[in-house]
């Protein structure tokens, strides 16, 4: 009896809890502050954006790229694997 009754309990609270989740986030008080809450970030970023400064471009030709097939490389190496076990 007190299994059915706890059993009992813990569905009403999964089902209460579902319920009281899906009416929140569906009611339009929801969404009116969902909306307020974007326009009020999107108005803190644009005013942030605005007063960045605009930096001078100081590294021309300051970075040089390699990708090491410029160069051809005499070397040859040995890549064999057996040769690890010889000892």
């Amino acid at each position: 009896m007190k299994k059915q009754i706890f059993n009992l309990l813990i569905i009403i609270f999964i089902f209460s809890f579902i319920f009281i989740v899906i009416k929140t986030y569906i009611s339009d008080e929801y969404h009116k502050s969902k909306i307020d809450n974007r326009k009020q970030n999107l108005s803190l970023n644009k005013e942030f954006v605005d007063t960045l400064p605009i930096l001078k471009n100081n590294i021309d030709d300051s970075i040089k790229f390699n990708n090491g097939y410029l160069e051809e490389s005499n070397k040859k190496t040995n890549r064999n694997f057996w040769d690890l076990f010889k000892n």
